[in-house]
Formats: structure tokens, C-alpha cells, sequence
């Protein structure tokens, strides 16, 4: 091994040890394994869990987040959206095991690039398990002088010390989900059994020595029940604060709607077995203004709430699409649906179009009974604010 492999191999060993962000991480996998290798270009295909039940011929999406490295975000965009995990890339997925090539366009499982998309001549891909589950593939293509068995060995020994990465990443986020869970709910506890315990009694006593003192000193009477309606103000407030402590799990020191559409997804897989796919770019991302994030995420969250309480779904996708009129977010569902000419109880679907409203959205709902449900939320983006 040269000098390239060590520092690689040894990159991806300190990632295992600082159990960072799993938004960063796998940015950092995917680069490690190109430096290794000295090839062009490296991805990561995140696979979707129940990959292995559908034909593997379907052109749905097995690949849920594709991470690259050596590709610009022109090409990229040039390119269109990431594979879904066909031609060679299928076949690592669905033999789930090592494939190397050193003349891609005639293997027999390779089909033609799309447009806009730089030539490649070679291939080496590999799965990437964690905890004994094939998380997703890691690709290498276009080495100047062609893959060797030096190569593929390198990159099993990286995929394994990258398995190990992720697993000690998602079992950090976990445990910091479970304290900022535990420190939100102690807060809001002590704040509602406390303060607003207090306010209340203060509230009720101003009240009724206002009530009291009504006849012989009105003045003073309505003095105190303008503090009776500061209080219950205060108290309001209090109470919206509480709300969002509770609701803001997967919402709070996140970078991106990205990433938090990840994390919301990876969580629904934890409760259900079944992982979202995921279509949002980053460059789509971006264009989520800043103070609408936590809102989407919000309604992001309460729409997977549905699936899992509702749906009885299989399939699930989480996309994400900017035009002229915005960025439409769309939660898709294949679950059992409801009649959307009845009253739907405990859906909590009027509440979401009120929030939607309140940050300037729009939140539209179909659904039919057998043919799952789609959430779709318009909001504006950056460039939609800049032009208003």
C-alpha cells in the first residue's frame, strides 16, 4: 500500500472515532475512498431498506441519497437527478458484492450514461454494511491506469472502516436525540409545572379581587383586569414556547432541510422498518429560507406522523423541487389512504394547513382509499422572497 491508502484508511478510522454528523461523514467516506484509489470519481448510493422486494428491473428509486466527489455542482446539475439504481450500479446492489471493470461500456450490465454526464471507461464498487445490513455501495470510476485487485481490497478493507463510521455516527445521534429529548422535556415540565402553575394562580387572584372591588372602585377594577389579560398573554406565550421545545427534536442545530429530512427519515425507518426515500438536492435546499426551516421540518414530521399511525404503508419518499413559483415539498405514501369527502379524525390535517398559512405556504392533500396519500407544501424560496 502507498502513502494515499494509509492516510485514507487512517482518515476514515479517526472519522470512526469522532462519531461526527452523518451529514458530514459521508461526504468524508466518499472522498477518502477516491484519495485511496486515485480515481476521478467516488459516490455513495445510500440504499432504500426494503430494496431486495421489488424487481430489481423497476425504475424506482433503490438509491434514497447519493453523495459524489470529483463532480462539480454544474456537471452535476447538468446531469439531472442521481441515479436510481440501474445498470452496474444494480448489479453491486443487488448481488451485494465487490464489481470491477476496466471496460464499463462493455459490461453487460452497463447502460448508457445520461446526457451531460462525463465519460467513464472503468468501475469499482463495493458494498458498505452496517450492523450487519448493507447501508448502500460505494462507487469508484475512471482511474487513469484501471482498477487493480490492490485496489478492490483497499476498498472493502474502507468500506468496512466506513460501516463502523456510521454506525458509531447514528448510534451518537441517537444518544444526543435522547438527551436533548430528555433536557426539552425536564424544561418544558418545570415550566408547566411551575411558572405556569404560578401565572395561573396569579391570574385567578387579580381576577377576583377585580371582581370584588368592581362596584366601589372601578378604576382600580380595571386596572387589575388589564393585568389579568397581560398575564394571560404572558401565559400564551409560555405555552407556544412549551410546544416547540416538545416539537423541536429533529428540528433544532440542524444544517439543512437535507439533512433533517434524512434524519426524520432514518427515525421513521427506526419505528417502522421501512426507509423513506429521499430526493432533495442540496443546491434545493439552499433555497429554503432560513426561518422556514423549522416550520418545514415540523410538517415534514407530522406527515410521516400520519403515515405511521394511519397508513399501513410500504413505500414512502420524501422530494423536494424549486420552480417559479417556489419549493414544493411532497410526502408521498402506497398505504391505505382515506376518503377525503368524510371527516378525518385525528389526522391533525387543519392544524398543518394553518401552519402552512402562517409562513406564507400553501398545504394541499390527495388521497384515495387503497392508493396511499400525497402531502404537497409550497413555500417560497430565496429566490421567490427576493423577487417579492
Amino acid at each position: 500500500m502507498d502513502d494515499r491508502y494509509l492516510y485514507a484508511l487512517s482518515e476514515v478510522s479517526a472519522l470512526r472515532r469522532q462519531a461526527i454528523p452523518m451529514d458530514e461523514l459521508l461526504p468524508k467516506i466518499v472522498k477518502a475512498a477516491r484519495t485511496a484509489t486515485g480515481a476521478k470519481y467516488a459516490a455513495m448510493g445510500v440504499l432504500t431498506t426494503n430494496v431486495h422486494e421489488v424487481d430489481e428491473n423497476e425504475t424506482r428509486d433503490h438509491i434514497v441519497q447519493f453523495i459524489y466527489d470529483g463532480i462539480d455542482d454544474e456537471t452535476a446539475s447538468n446531469i439531472g437527478p442521481h441515479p436510481v439504481g440501474r445498470g452496474i450500479l444494480g448489479k453491486t446492489i443487488f448481488e451485494e458484492q465487490l464489481v470491477i471493470t476496466n471496460d464499463l461500456p462493455a459490461h453487460p450490465d452497463s447502460i448508457p450514461l445520461p446526457e451531460g454526464h462525463p465519460p467513464m471507461s472503468n468501475f469499482l464498487g463495493a458494498p458498505l454494511e452496517v450492523d450487519g445490513r448493507v447501508f448502500g455501495n460505494l462507487y469508484l470510476a475512471e482511474k487513469p491506469e484501471g482498477f487493480s485487485t490492490d485496489d478492490a481490497k483497499v476498498l472493502e478493507v474502507l468500506c468496512s472502516q466506513a460501516g463502523a463510521a456510521i454506525q458509531t455516527s447514528v448510534l451518537a445521534e441517537r444518544l444526543r436525540g435522547v438527551l436533548l429529548s430528555d433536557e426539552r422535556s425536564r424544561i418544558a415540565r418545570d415550566m408547566h409545572d411551575g411558572v405556569m402553575q404560578n401565572l395561573f394562580s396569579l391570574g385567578m387572584s387579580l381576577d377576583l379581587m377585580s371582581q370584588t372591588i368592581e362596584v366601589s372602585s372601578p378604576e382600580l377594577a380595571n386596572d387589575l383586569q388589564r393585568l389579568v389579560d397581560q398575564v394571560d398573554e404572558t401565559i400564551q406565550s409560555i405555552r407556544s414556547t412549551i410546544y416547540q421545545l416538545r416539537d423541536s427534536e429533529t428540528s433544532d442545530q440542524r444544517t439543512s432541510l437535507q439533512h433533517a429530512a434524512v434524519t426524520l427519515a432514518r427515525e421513521f425507518e427506526y419505528t417502522t422498518g421501512v426507509r423513506p426515500s429521499i430526493a432533495i438536492s442540496s443546491q434545493v435546499s439552499n433555497e429554503v429560507p432560513d426561518h422556514l426551516v423549522h416550520d418545514v421540518v415540523y410538517l415534514i414530521k407530522e406527515a410521516l406522523h400520519n403515515i405511521r399511525k394511519h397508513a399501513k404503508a410500504k413505500s414512502v419518499s420524501i422530494r423536494a423541487t424549486s420552480g417559479e413559483h417556489g419549493i414544493e415539498i411532497t410526502v408521498n405514501d402506497n398505504g391505505c389512504g382515506f376518503d377525503q369527502t368524510q371527516p378525518t379524525v385525528g389526522h391533525g390535517l387543519e392544524t398543518m394547513a394553518e401552519r402552512a398559512n402562517l409562513i406564507g405556504g400553501q398545504l394541499r392533500i390527495t388521497s384515495k382509499i387503497g392508493s396511499g396519500t400525497s402531502v404537497f407544501l409550497t413555500i417560497p424560496s430565496q429566490t421567490t422572497k427576493e423577487q417579492l
